[in-house]
């Protein structure tokens, strides 16, 4: 039986084994430590948490403790509610009055800033005016110029306040459905087709995207679908009259598109009317868009280009080593860029390419966590990778061929999906997938809804749902 080191504790189901030293200790002391920490038992040497809980041993007793975790919750759900909501509710309070308190002096600020120009302007004037009024009838052409441009100052209104968008100063509170990623992550065998919707647009599927509201986003080359995963019906059908070349999710209530004219725009989802727009420099094509907080990364081959649409302006550029196809933001500044032979890693805050490194036949890769993603790659294998240092951690023959999607689940899973074997499920260190659901036919983009179902894209414009 295992015993806590630090707290003694027995149960057997709890305590985490250590790397390295093999001690064991509760969950809750490492929990809430660094990234890397100090061994807590030995302090004489630093231990990986990532590493530490992906560990076969640890995966099985974290399901443990969560599952209890669970179980304590559901004695008195109120309790834990709200907690969560009083936070939250702290946290708007708090923003209020600082943003007030912000506003409150820029407003101050800038008002007296121009009552001192107006003062100091008004005083020039008069003194500019009675010194040539001494001369009138030499200076007469001069004092109409200046008369005129007197009765011309004028005050003129700023933007529109309905145009302000208060959310993007304020922030926003995800009021998303449920994420219910857990029903993938020990059968997918046992996962059905529930749903097939063939779509009467012409033109294949390019990919799938969903709102946090649970609204998903199907989009080909000249048009955008919004359909309801609960319901199984079309919303809204949007016919565009220029081809699509990438589309995605932008915030709850609208959506990115990016053109083969070299255009993005930004539409609203309930009317489907254009928000904003702007066009790329040099009849650049928008190839893959990225969200950088609330701002739009528009990749062109090899450029990335910023886009803050609450200023309508391009406001910076990186230039590429290669052209790359494909990227992820993997935490909340740095974005991946990659394609089969290379991937480049940026800090966007930086405004700055980190690290540029060589691998072989990428097909995929997926963010784990802010510290982590998972590559996996055409000759049958895949890897996990330290996001910051762009360093390989762990590479894994699973002896899959045609790879073309990876998905990253919660604790430590993933799924595969490959054209000779369908959706296999793996754990992570595992070279043998624990769990698959075979495919008659090849898919075109395969997206987990938050609600748990496998939402999958066939050739012939069909989408299908699949689900426990």
């Amino acid at each position: 039986m295992s015993t806590c080191k630090i707290c003694e504790n027995s149960d057997e189901n709890k305590p985490i084994i250590l790397p390295f030293c093999g001690f064991a200790v509760c969950y809750r002391h490492i929990e809430y430590l660094a990234n890397r920490f100090q061994c807590p038992v030995c302090n004489d040497h630093k231990i990986d948490k990532e590493e530490c809980l992906s560990m076969r041993n640890n995966l099985k007793k974290i399901d443990f403790i969560k599952q209890e975790k669970c179980k304590e919750i559901g004695k008195n759900p109120e309790i834990f509610i709200n907690n969560i909501f009083t936070q939250l509710i702290n946290d708007v309070d708090v923003k209020r009055e600082k943003l007030m308190m912000t506003l409150e002096k820029q407003i101050n600020d800038y008002s007296q800033q121009l009552i001192n120009e107006l003062h100091k302007h008004k005083k020039n004037l008069t003194a500019e005016l009675k010194h040539k009024m001494e001369q009138f009838e030499e200076n007469k052409n001069c004092i109409k110029a200046l008369l005129e441009c007197v009765e011309n100052i004028k005050f003129y209104e700023g933007q529109d306040l309905n145009i302000f968008k208060i959310a993007d100063y304020f922030g926003r509170v995800n009021f998303a459905k449920l994420v219910n990623k857990d029903s993938c992550l020990v059968d997918i065998e046992s996962f059905n087709l529930k749903t097939s919707l063939r779509l009467k647009k012409n033109g294949y599927i390019i990919n799938i995207d969903q709102f946090e509201t649970g609204e998903i986003l199907v989009f080909g080359e000249n048009y955008i679908i919004i359909f309801n995963e609960e319901l199984n019906q079309i919303l809204k059908e949007v016919k565009l009259y220029s081809q699509l070349e990438c589309a995605r999710v932008y915030n709850n209530n609208e959506f990115l598109c990016g053109f083969k004219n070299g255009h993005v725009k930004i539409f609203n989802k309930n009317t489907s009317e254009k928000v904003s727009e702007i066009e790329m420099p040099n009849n650049e094509q928008p190839v893959v868009l990225e969200l950088w907080s609330n701002k739009v990364v528009v990749q062109a081959h090899n450029m990335i280009r910023v886009w803050d649409p609450s200023v309508n302006k391009w406001i910076f550029e990186l230039k590429l080593c290669g052209y790359n196809s494909r990227s992820l933001m993997i935490n909340s500044n740095y974005l991946l860029i990659y394609q089969a032979s290379q991937i480049d890693l940026l800090d966007l805050s930086n405004k700055k390419i980190l690290k540029t490194i060589y691998d072989k036949e990428i097909v995929d890769i997926d963010r784990i966590n802010d510290e982590e993603f998972i590559s996996v790659h055409g000759s049958g294998f895949y890897k996990i990778w330290c996001s910051n240092r762009l360093k390989c951690k762990i590479k894994c023959d699973i002896n899959l061929w045609k790879i073309k999607y990876v998905i990253a689940l919660p604790n430590y899973r993933f799924l595969i999906y490959s054209e000779e074997d369908g959706i296999t499920l793996w754990i992570r260190n595992g070279s043998v997938y624990s769990s698959q659901l075979k495919l008659d036919e090849s898919i075109f983009s395969m997206k987990l809804l938050r609600s748990g179902q496998l939402a999958l894209a066939r050739y012939l414009r069909v989408i299908e749902l699949w689900s426990r």
